[in-house]
Protein backbone atom coordinates (compact mmCIF):
# COMPACT_ATOMS: atom_id res chain seq x y z
CA UNK A 1 0.00 0.00 0.00
CA UNK A 2 1.07 3.52 -0.70
CA UNK A 3 -0.74 6.53 0.64
CA UNK A 4 -0.02 9.75 -0.28
CA UNK A 5 -1.81 12.35 3.01
CA UNK A 6 -2.52 15.90 2.18
CA UNK A 7 -3.58 18.85 4.01
CA UNK A 8 -7.07 20.14 3.53
CA UNK A 9 -6.99 22.17 6.54
CA UNK A 10 -4.67 23.48 9.10
CA UNK A 11 -3.98 21.08 12.41
CA UNK A 12 -5.96 21.24 15.27
CA UNK A 13 -3.88 20.93 18.63
CA UNK A 14 -5.52 19.60 21.50
CA UNK A 15 -6.64 20.45 24.66
CA UNK A 16 -7.65 23.79 25.38
CA UNK A 17 -5.82 25.29 28.40
CA UNK A 18 -8.96 25.77 30.25
CA UNK A 19 -9.72 22.01 30.11
CA UNK A 20 -10.60 20.83 33.36
CA UNK A 21 -9.86 17.54 32.22
CA UNK A 22 -6.21 16.72 32.94
CA UNK A 23 -6.46 13.20 31.38
CA UNK A 24 -6.46 14.93 28.33
CA UNK A 25 -3.67 16.64 29.02
CA UNK A 26 -1.14 15.03 26.18
CA UNK A 27 -0.07 16.62 23.57
CA UNK A 28 -2.68 15.42 20.89
CA UNK A 29 -3.77 16.75 16.81
CA UNK A 30 -6.49 16.05 14.64
CA UNK A 31 -6.48 17.34 10.83
CA UNK A 32 -8.38 16.37 7.97
CA UNK A 33 -6.92 15.47 4.67
CA UNK A 34 -6.80 14.39 0.94
CA UNK A 35 -5.85 10.63 0.61
CA UNK A 36 -4.22 9.30 -2.57
CA UNK A 37 -2.64 6.03 -3.74
CA UNK A 38 -2.84 2.68 -4.68
CA UNK A 39 -3.59 -0.34 -2.80
CA UNK A 40 -2.31 -4.00 -4.18
CA UNK A 41 -3.31 -7.27 -2.70
CA UNK A 42 -2.85 -10.69 -4.04
CA UNK A 43 -2.86 -9.15 -7.58
CA UNK A 44 -5.77 -6.71 -7.41
CA UNK A 45 -5.04 -3.12 -7.39
CA UNK A 46 -7.12 -0.62 -6.29
CA UNK A 47 -6.84 3.17 -6.70
CA UNK A 48 -7.73 5.11 -3.34
CA UNK A 49 -8.81 8.60 -3.77
CA UNK A 50 -10.54 9.98 -1.04
CA UNK A 51 -11.09 12.29 2.00
CA UNK A 52 -9.53 11.17 5.14
CA UNK A 53 -7.87 12.65 8.33
CA UNK A 54 -5.22 11.79 10.75
CA UNK A 55 -4.36 12.16 14.51
CA UNK A 56 -1.23 11.66 16.96
CA UNK A 57 -0.82 11.63 20.53
CA UNK A 58 2.09 12.72 22.16
CA UNK A 59 2.83 11.46 25.90
CA UNK A 60 0.39 9.71 28.09
CA UNK A 61 -3.54 9.76 28.40
CA UNK A 62 -4.93 9.37 31.77
CA UNK A 63 -7.70 6.61 31.02
CA UNK A 64 -8.51 5.38 34.64
CA UNK A 65 -11.74 5.60 35.94
CA UNK A 66 -13.30 6.16 32.00
CA UNK A 67 -16.94 5.23 31.95
CA UNK A 68 -17.00 5.39 28.67
CA UNK A 69 -16.92 7.76 25.58
CA UNK A 70 -18.40 8.99 22.08
CA UNK A 71 -16.05 9.97 19.69
CA UNK A 72 -17.09 11.18 16.11
CA UNK A 73 -14.54 12.20 13.28
CA UNK A 74 -16.53 13.22 9.95
CA UNK A 75 -15.13 14.54 6.70
CA UNK A 76 -17.52 16.32 4.86
CA UNK A 77 -16.95 17.79 1.47
CA UNK A 78 -16.66 21.28 2.41
CA UNK A 79 -15.73 20.62 6.41
CA UNK A 80 -13.98 18.29 8.85
CA UNK A 81 -15.89 17.24 12.19
CA UNK A 82 -14.21 15.50 15.08
CA UNK A 83 -16.45 15.35 18.11
CA UNK A 84 -15.67 13.92 21.28
CA UNK A 85 -17.56 13.14 25.01
CA UNK A 86 -15.76 11.55 27.51
CA UNK A 87 -17.50 9.62 30.75
CA UNK A 88 -15.70 9.65 33.94
CA UNK A 89 -16.68 7.72 36.89
CA UNK A 90 -17.45 10.29 39.74
CA UNK A 91 -16.45 13.31 37.39
CA UNK A 92 -18.18 16.00 35.11
CA UNK A 93 -17.61 14.99 30.74
CA UNK A 94 -15.34 15.98 28.79
CA UNK A 95 -16.47 17.05 26.21
CA UNK A 96 -14.15 18.44 23.23
CA UNK A 97 -13.30 18.65 19.47
CA UNK A 98 -13.37 20.89 16.84
CA UNK A 99 -14.91 22.09 13.24
CA UNK A 100 -12.49 23.13 9.89
CA UNK A 101 -14.49 25.13 7.53
CA UNK A 102 -12.33 26.10 4.75
CA UNK A 103 -11.81 29.41 6.63
CA UNK A 104 -10.92 28.23 9.93
CA UNK A 105 -10.62 25.69 12.91
CA UNK A 106 -13.33 26.59 15.76
CA UNK A 107 -13.09 24.44 19.01
CA UNK A 108 -16.18 22.86 20.87
CA UNK A 109 -17.46 24.03 23.76
CA UNK A 110 -20.04 21.05 24.43
CA UNK A 111 -20.79 17.88 22.29
CA UNK A 112 -24.24 16.33 23.68
CA UNK A 113 -25.04 12.67 22.83
CA UNK A 114 -28.55 13.04 22.66
CA UNK A 115 -29.65 9.45 21.33
CA UNK A 116 -28.40 6.18 20.60
CA UNK A 117 -30.38 3.39 18.89
CA UNK A 118 -29.31 -0.01 19.26
CA UNK A 119 -30.07 -3.13 17.21
CA UNK A 120 -31.30 -6.67 18.81
CA UNK A 121 -28.01 -7.19 19.40
CA UNK A 122 -27.60 -3.99 21.79
CA UNK A 123 -24.81 -2.73 18.82
CA UNK A 124 -25.41 1.27 17.91
CA UNK A 125 -26.91 1.84 14.66
CA UNK A 126 -27.72 5.72 14.87
CA UNK A 127 -26.57 8.54 17.02
CA UNK A 128 -27.22 12.09 17.01
CA UNK A 129 -25.53 14.70 18.65
CA UNK A 130 -25.69 18.55 19.91
CA UNK A 131 -22.75 20.41 19.19
CA UNK A 132 -22.26 23.84 20.33
CA UNK A 133 -19.45 25.29 18.90
CA UNK A 134 -16.79 28.59 20.64
CA UNK A 135 -18.64 30.87 18.84
CA UNK A 136 -22.23 29.36 20.46
CA UNK A 137 -22.98 28.29 16.94
CA UNK A 138 -25.36 24.93 17.74
CA UNK A 139 -25.36 21.85 15.10
CA UNK A 140 -27.16 19.11 15.78
CA UNK A 141 -25.52 15.54 13.97
CA UNK A 142 -27.03 12.70 12.91
CA UNK A 143 -24.99 9.08 12.50
CA UNK A 144 -26.10 5.82 10.97
CA UNK A 145 -23.83 3.07 10.23
CA UNK A 146 -23.47 1.30 7.34
CA UNK A 147 -20.56 -1.10 8.34
CA UNK A 148 -19.83 -2.25 11.90
CA UNK A 149 -16.01 -2.86 13.20
CA UNK A 150 -16.79 -4.19 16.27
CA UNK A 151 -13.23 -4.35 18.99
CA UNK A 152 -13.71 -7.04 21.27
CA UNK A 153 -10.74 -8.20 23.51
CA UNK A 154 -11.74 -11.47 25.69
CA UNK A 155 -9.06 -10.87 28.34
CA UNK A 156 -10.72 -7.15 29.13
CA UNK A 157 -14.55 -8.55 29.15
CA UNK A 158 -16.34 -5.18 30.80
CA UNK A 159 -15.47 -3.17 27.70
CA UNK A 160 -17.39 -3.34 24.49
CA UNK A 161 -16.41 -1.26 21.77
CA UNK A 162 -17.95 -0.34 18.42
CA UNK A 163 -15.83 1.94 15.83
CA UNK A 164 -18.81 2.25 13.48
CA UNK A 165 -18.43 2.99 10.11
CA UNK A 166 -21.47 5.63 9.21
CA UNK A 167 -22.87 8.05 7.26
CA UNK A 168 -23.27 11.86 8.78
CA UNK A 169 -25.69 14.78 8.21
CA UNK A 170 -25.39 18.06 9.59
CA UNK A 171 -29.03 18.60 10.36
CA UNK A 172 -28.58 22.54 9.92
CA UNK A 173 -26.57 22.80 6.63
CA UNK A 174 -28.01 19.42 5.28
CA UNK A 175 -24.09 18.82 4.58
CA UNK A 176 -23.29 15.04 4.40
CA UNK A 177 -20.14 13.46 5.26
CA UNK A 178 -18.48 9.60 6.06
CA UNK A 179 -16.71 9.12 8.97
CA UNK A 180 -16.25 7.06 12.23
CA UNK A 181 -18.92 6.75 14.95
CA UNK A 182 -17.47 5.09 17.95
CA UNK A 183 -19.08 3.78 21.27
CA UNK A 184 -16.84 2.42 23.84
CA UNK A 185 -18.69 1.71 26.92
CA UNK A 186 -17.09 0.19 30.43
CA UNK A 187 -19.44 -1.87 32.42
CA UNK A 188 -17.75 -1.61 36.21
CA UNK A 189 -18.49 -4.42 38.84
CA UNK A 190 -18.05 -2.92 42.68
Amino acid sequence: MALNYRERFPAYNFPHPESSDKGLDASHYEQGMFVEGELTYEGRKRTIKCLGHRDHTWGFRDETRLAGWNWAAIQCENSTWNLTQVRRLGSQNSEVGFVSFKEKNIGVSKMEVIEVEHNQNNEPQKSKYRVVLEDEQVFHVTATRFMPMPLADPRVPNIIAHENFSHFVIEETGETGVGVDEHMMISVTT
